[in-house]
């Protein structure tokens, strides 16, 4: 379902073109017919096909406390908790369960040896069905290899960490 924003209102694409009709109806007319258009496929020869958004992971100072305050407020259940590292640094995670399963997952994540770094607050997570060509796209496009592709059999994943042209982690994770 399409969704447009009217002021801080989000309306289906159904309101939103019933809202349209009243207050603008020029307007609600060409917002009807693009809504409904059919999404072209680029021709283009690089044409990427998107890939699944598959989890966020936000980087803290707390861990106890920012786990406690989301569980309070979006009753996420912790799954798990382990250490790693990102780029030679240690982390410790805490790991919330995905309701429903299969769906996108929430983490948190410390880096032990430093402070929370303010351009990477956030880890964004894809999954993909190759990670090396994955990880040469995503070369191609300006990005930077933080970690290099590891196989963890143990836990079903290959992965790898890269910063986007900005600075921002993305980890890529192909599932075994």
């Amino acid at each position: 379902m399409k969704r447009s924003a009217v002021g801080n209102v989000f309306l289906t694409t159904a309101a939103a073109v019933i809202w349209m009709a009243a207050e603008a109806p020029a307007q609600a007319q060409s917002a009807a017919t693009i809504a409904n258009a059919p999404r072209a496929q680029s021709e283009d020869k690089h044409f990427v096909k998107p890939i699944q958004l598959g989890f966020t992971k936000l980087v803290v100072e707390d861990i106890d406390g920012m786990s406690k305050f989301y569980r309070a407020l979006c009753g996420f259940e912790e799954e798990e908790r382990g250490d790693a590292k990102i780029g030679g640094h240690p982390i410790r995670e805490v790991h919330f369960r995905s309701d429903p399963p299969g769906t996108g997952t929430f983490t948190l994540t410390k880096f032990l040896d430093a402070r929370r770094p303010i351009t990477q607050a956030i880890i964004l997570g894809f999954i993909a069905p190759n990670m090396n060509q994955f990880v040469e796209r995503a070369l191609k496009a300006g990005a930077t290899l933080v970690e290099p592709v590891t196989s963890q059999p143990e836990h079903g994943v290959k992965f790898a960490f890269v910063k986007d042209i900005e600075g921002n982690l993305i980890e890529l994770v192909e599932l075994l």
